[in-house]
C-alpha cells in the first residue's frame, strides 16, 4: 500500500506551466459527460488537431512541424507539435492524465487520453485566466456548445451540428518554409613532409 503523502492540488498547479494547465483543462473538457469530468476519452488525432488550432490562434505557445503519422488507416503528413506531446507526457508522469490504447475492427490502433482522479481535482482548481482562452477555442461562438472534433478524409474539423459550423483545425496545412544553407569551408593546414624514395633492394 502506498503511504506517500498526497501532494496538495495547490502545489501541483504551481509547478505546471501555463501550457500544461491549459492542455489539462482542454483534455478535461473533452472527458466530461453530463458535467462529470473524467468519464470520457479524447482521441489522439482529435487532440493533435486541437493543439494546432490552439497554436495558430495564439492560445498555446508551442512550436510544430510536419511529420508523417497514421491517419485513418494510412500514413499522412500533418502538422505535429512535439512540445505539446512532451507536455502531455509530463502530465502523464505527474499522474494527472491517463492513456488508453484502443483498436478498430480493421485492426488499427490509436491512443486516447483522459483525466485521472488527481487530474480531475486539478481541473476543478485551474484558474479562470487559463480556462477562458481554451473555452473560447473549443466552444461554438453561436451557441456555446463544445465542438465535436472529427478527423475526415482531408483534415480534422471542429464541428457544431446545430449551428452548421465547421472549422478546419489546419492540421493538414503544411507551410512552405524556405531553407538557406551556407557552405562552411574547413581550413586544413598542410604539413610539409620530406619524401624520400624507397631504396631498391640489391
Amino acid at each position: 500500500m502506498d503511504t506517500t503523502p498526497k501532494e496538495p492540488v495547490s502545489e501541483i498547479i504551481q509547478k505546471l506551466t501555463d501550457e500544461q494547465r491549459r492542455l489539462l483543462y482542454l483534455i478535461g473538457l473533452y472527458s466530461t459527460i453530463e458535467e462529470t469530468v473524467g468519464k470520457q476519452w479524447l482521441k489522439d488525432l482529435s487532440l493533435k488537431g486541437l493543439l494546432i488550432k490552439g497554436i495558430r490562434d495564439k492560445i498555446l505557445d508551442y512550436d510544430y512541424a510536419p511529420a508523417s503519422v497514421m491517419y485513418r488507416g494510412t500514413r499522412k503528413v500533418l502538422n505535429i507539435s512535439q512540445e505539446g506531446q512532451n507536455d502531455l507526457n509530463i502530465l502523464r508522469e505527474y499522474g494527472l492524465v491517463a492513456r488508453l490504447r484502443l483498436g478498430t475492427d480493421r485492426h488499427f490502433y490509436f491512443n486516447a487520453y483522459g483525466l485521472t482522479f488527481d487530474g480531475v481535482e486539478v481541473f476543478h482548481a485551474i484558474l479562470q485566466e487559463d480556462r477562458d482562452p481554451i473555452d473560447k477555442l473549443v466552444h461554438c461562438a453561436k451557441c456555446g456548445k463544445l465542438y465535436e472534433v472529427i478527423p475526415e478524409e482531408d483534415s480534422i474539423y471542429m464541428i457544431c451540428e446545430p449551428c452548421k459550423v465547421k472549422i478546419n483545425t489546419e492540421v493538414d496545412d503544411i507551410e512552405d518554409v524556405a531553407y538557406m544553407c551556407t557552405p562552411k569551408w574547413l581550413k586544413i593546414k598542410m604539413i610539409e613532409t620530406e619524401w624520400k624514395p624507397i631504396s631498391e633492394e640489391e
